[in-house]
């Protein structure tokens, strides 16, 4: 979470619970150094933390040995707050090009990009994103701003529904 603090957290966390809803989180190792009890919180609840870098860098204006870096000082940091290793990255910026694609899986991660276009001024926590029961990922909260009927609607959605059609508005 680059852009805040953890104020929003728990009530997301609730919020999710309340419907049964898993998300993945994306994190700043930053943040995770900020707000340790947040990150534990996310995993605790049951869903997923991972990576969204250490410092929030460019990764294309980097070497593919300063990405390697950045990605695996965050995996540590997080591994160490929660005891699993991140297999995911969700790029800074949504940046990326073929050596930071290939820097991040020549250490056995994926980089993914969010499905929605995303702002840095969303309500939720940056990186977020919303999973179906079944554990594929959807939305990326961080995009959206959500409120209870939104995740209610999304919930029972199908899988082709637009998040305006779900009640999700886009800020």
């Amino acid at each position: 979470m680059p852009h805040g603090g953890a104020d929003n957290t728990q009530k997301i966390l609730n919020v999710l619970a309340d419907y049964g809803v898993k998300a993945t989180f994306f994190v700043v190792g930053n943040w995770a150094d900020q707000y340790p009890e947040q990150a534990k919180a996310i995993v605790d609840s049951g869903c997923e933390l991972m990576n969204h870098s250490n410092a929030h860098d460019h990764y294309n204006s980097l070497t593919a040995e300063q990405i390697i870096k950045d990605v695996n000082t965050c995996n540590d940091k997080l591994e160490a707050l929660t005891g699993a290793r991140p297999t995911l990255i969700r790029c800074p910026f949504g940046e990326y090009d073929d050596h930071v694609i290939s820097a991040i899986r020549s250490i056995g991660m994926e980089p993914i990009q969010w499905d929605v276009e995303r702002y840095h001024t969303a309500q939720a926590p940056a990186g977020a994103c919303l999973r179906e029961p079944d554990g594929q990922r959807r939305l990326p909260l961080q995009s959206i701003r959500f409120s209870e009927k939104a995740l209610r609607m999304y919930r029972s959605a199908s899988p082709t529904i637009s998040p305006e059609q779900a009640g999700i508005t886009m800020k």
